[in-house]
């Protein structure tokens, strides 16, 4: 599913909203730079549904590796540190059921951390989509191009 998700970037770089302009005509007559990927999707309603079913895609897979990550934890060795935890002094069992639940915590904070660095990182690299998209630098901003 994660990977299905990518046919959405060849979507949103033929879409009219390149530079930020609602029309593409009107992008291609206040724009010199022409831009990389021709402008196949024009209508402002057919983007609205491919922008709505890739939060519905998105919230659909987080969902998922929220609710699977840590379930996965029975799969794995319990890490030491955590093991040594809940290992009895007194030589009794082993209480796997708490170093498992403590696993599956510590699966949800790493989860987290990697959903959120994901979320940094795709900021930073959407300003390389948008010059790639307007074949432009998108950090000097020019009089002729209107930005979002």
């Amino acid at each position: 599913a994660a990977l299905a998700r990518l046919a959405f970037v060849p979507l949103f770089f033929l879409s009219n909203t390149q530079f930020g302009s609602p029309s593409p005509q009107a992008v291609l007559r206040a724009s010199t730079a022409s831009p990389v990927f021709p402008v196949l999707i024009t209508s402002d309603w057919l983007y609205q549904i491919i922008v709505l079913l890739f939060g519905i895609t998105n919230g659909y897979v987080i969902t998922l590796v929220f609710m699977t990550g840590p379930a996965e934890a029975d799969r794995f060795a319990i890490p030491d540190e955590i093991a040594a935890q809940y290992q009895p002094s007194d030589g009794g069992e082993f209480n796997r059921s708490e170093a498992l639940s403590k696993t599956r915590e510590y699966i949800g904070v790493v989860i987290g951390i990697a959903m959120t660095i994901g979320l940094a990182l795709g900021s930073v690299l959407s300003f390389g989509a948008l010059g790639i998209a307007c074949g432009c630098n998108p950090f000097v901003p020019k009089m002729h191009h209107t930005w979002p």
